[in-house]
């Protein structure tokens, strides 16, 4: 039996990242088994893979190994004791239970390199002076999970055997920055026992560590890992590991430009600063451009068309990365419709109008060089491999999914009697791009949430056209959200929410009521629908209402969103300490490792916590 390395899995199975190399795969031919020809992985029967190297064409046994010594074990047939491989006993399973998923959180992004695997003491170790005479020192093994792994859409299972275990030994195991010791119970053991337990953890990074103590020894091993789910979209909720999931989440501009920034330049990783921060208000989800079309800026992504900025597109891997590690998910927006990060206007350009007026938007929306253009740079995102942690775009559960937008409408463009066709239409083939090329995200479209006619939102259109905004179902934004929220490659219904965007009067009560008739108008249909709805961006700008004010308004919308059943609201705009004010009208910040409830900090802040509890 011949074992030969590969980095490659078979495609059916659960995929297993490693980062540390901790684990090969084996590819096993047997002399006595009858060798099959095959072209894929589809041609061989269970447990067998289509061949590479040596092996191509053929069929190949499927086994799993554990690097020791100078050599390999084989996984769950054998363990690795003084580099040499041993049979696994036949000890009985100890009895050990894992905690609730709440009381097991994501390790701190940034709790420094990840450790290597103890595999116990060494024959010559020292005997404690008040060791027992009659008791040998144990050894501890854990031999799952695998130290610096990542486990998608896996459940993560604890497996390992304590050999030389006495009757009176104490077991223990604990979960990241949790220090409760949970006990494994091991009375009357055989001096060699396994245990095995299906832990049920959040997503993000992870240590585990295991401790043995008898007779006056130790032992303690401890790994490392990574563990996360795609978030699905089922009916008109998303799920999470198979459970319903909700979140409250921020939209984070800067997140990229401090990537950038510690990347290039050192210092502070104000990326992991910002995620420590956004963990403890309760956020679970970070809405990050994944576009940057300024040709003058340093961490400009598009520079040319097909042409890309390495530097800017590895400060948006070190995003994903810190954010996966983290437990958070993101959402990436494809093209800034606002145009500061070049957007539409820059897309213009490229194909040519040097000096775009309004009504030449519509060649990005329209069939043609310009619309091809954004369809390539799609592509072209979806494709890339993470520099960081080598795991394609496509295949990250870190990103829950894609919005087309930043922020769009296609006012002045189109009529109402059009009925949103051709913006549904770009909306098609784009999604349409998204949906093949990453299967596993859900795709939204990043608008406002305009119409071409009220009818279907009921009372809330009535309320709002009341209240003179009859403008947002009308056609005049030349959208039909109700007609894009349809088709049927888009997952979710997008929505913003944003007061002097919509036109609402500068009143602390009426941006309270209609904000919420507005979510609640959209939430209805995309009941309808059978799609979850998340509120996109809901920003409350400081400069029509007080600081509490704002605060008010925001509770208003996050409270209706809940009762609505919608999926999750993005609240922006987070931004780093030392933030502006005069710079963004939707921005806000904290005081640095302060409680939300500081008055140095604005109210949002606090509100936005008290939202995320109650999710």
């Amino acid at each position: 039996m011949n074992r030969v390395s590969s980095l490659s899995m078979k495609p059916t199975l659960p995929t297993l990242f490693s980062l540390a190399l901790a684990l090969s795969l084996a590819l096993v031919a047997c002399a006595g088994d009858a060798v099959t020809a095959c072209a894929s992985n589809d041609d061989c029967r269970e447990g067998f893979v289509c061949g590479t190297g040596p092996f191509a064409g053929e069929c190949v046994q499927f086994v799993q190994v554990q690097p020791c010594g100078a050599g390999y074990c084989e996984r769950n047939r054998e363990t690795c004791v003084d580099n040499a491989c041993v049979p696994i006993g036949a000890g009985r399973d100890v009895n050990l239970q894992p905690p609730p998923a709440a009381d097991v959180g994501p390790a701190d992004p940034d709790d420094g390199v990840p450790p290597t695997l103890d595999a116990g003491p060494a024959a010559d170790v020292a005997v404690p002076v008040d060791a027992d005479p009659a008791v040998r020192p144990p050894r501890l093994l854990i031999d799952n999970p695998i130290d610096g792994s990542v486990y998608i859409d896996q459940q993560v299972v604890l497996e390992g055997q304590v050999l030389d275990l006495a009757a009176r030994a104490r077991v223990t195991w604990s979960i990241d920055s949790d220090p409760t010791p949970r006990l494994i119970d091991t009375p009357g053991a055989p001096l060699e026992t396994r245990f095995r337990a299906v832990l049920d953890l959040p997503p993000g990074r992870h240590r585990l560590t295991v401790s043995v103590e008898q007779g006056g020894y130790t032992d303690e091993a401890s790994v490392e890992f990574r563990a996360d789910w795609f978030v699905r979209a089922q009916g008109n909720q998303l799920r999470l590991n198979e459970r319903p999931w909700r979140f409250v989440g921020l939209s984070t501009p800067d997140l990229r430009e401090l990537a950038w920034q510690h990347v290039n330049q050192g210092g502070t990783d104000r990326v992991a600063e910002l995620l420590g921060e956004a963990r403890r208000l309760g956020a679970r989800v970070l809405r990050v451009p994944a576009c940057d079309d300024r040709l003058a800026s340093p961490t400009a992504i598009q520079t040319a068309r097909g042409t890309y900025n390495e530097s800017g597109l590895v400060a948006l891997d070190w995003v994903v990365t810190r954010a996966g590690e983290a437990g958070l998910k993101v959402i990436l927006p494809l093209v800034d419709g606002t145009d500061q990060l070049g957007g539409v206007t820059q897309y213009l350009k490229w194909g040519g109008y040097l000096a775009p007026v309004p009504t030449d938007r519509r060649l990005f929306i329209q069939p043609g060089g310009i619309r091809e253009h954004f369809k390539q740079y799609v592509r072209d995102l979806l494709s890339r491999r993470n520099s960081v942690t080598g795991i394609a775009y496509a295949d990250d559960p870190t990103i829950l999914g894609y919005e087309v937008f930043t922020r769009f409408d296609a006012q002045g463009l189109y009529t109402a009697q059009g009925g949103g066709a051709e913006v549904a239409d770009f909306f098609t083939d784009v999604t349409q791009i998204i949906q093949s090329a990453a299967p596993n995200a859900l795709v939204g479209t990043g608008e406002t949430g305009f119409d071409v006619s009220g009818a279907a939102y009921g009372r809330a259109a009535e309320e709002l056209t009341a209240a003179g905004l009859g403008r947002a179902f009308d056609g005049t934004y030349g959208l039909s959200w109700q007609r894009n929220l349809r088709l049927g490659t888009v997952d979710f219904g997008s929505l913003e929410m944003v007061p002097d965007r919509l036109g609402l009067p500068a009143d602390a009560g009426q941006w309270a009521s209609l904000g919420a008739a507005w979510v609640r108008g959209h939430a209805s249909l995309a009941g309808i629908a059978g799609k979850p709805m998340i509120v996109s961006l809901a920003g409350v700008p400081r400069t029509l209402l007080d600081p509490a004010a704002r605060a008010a308004a925001l509770d208003a919308w996050l409270d209706e969103a809940a009762a609505q059943g919608a999926s999750g609201v993005v609240v922006g705009h987070l931004r780093s300490d030392g933030f502006d004010a005069a710079a963004d009208p939707l921005g806000f910040s904290w005081v640095n490792d302060s409680d939300p409830a500081d008055p140095r900090n604005e109210p949002v802040l606090a509100t936005f916590q008290r939202a995320a509890q109650s999710l």
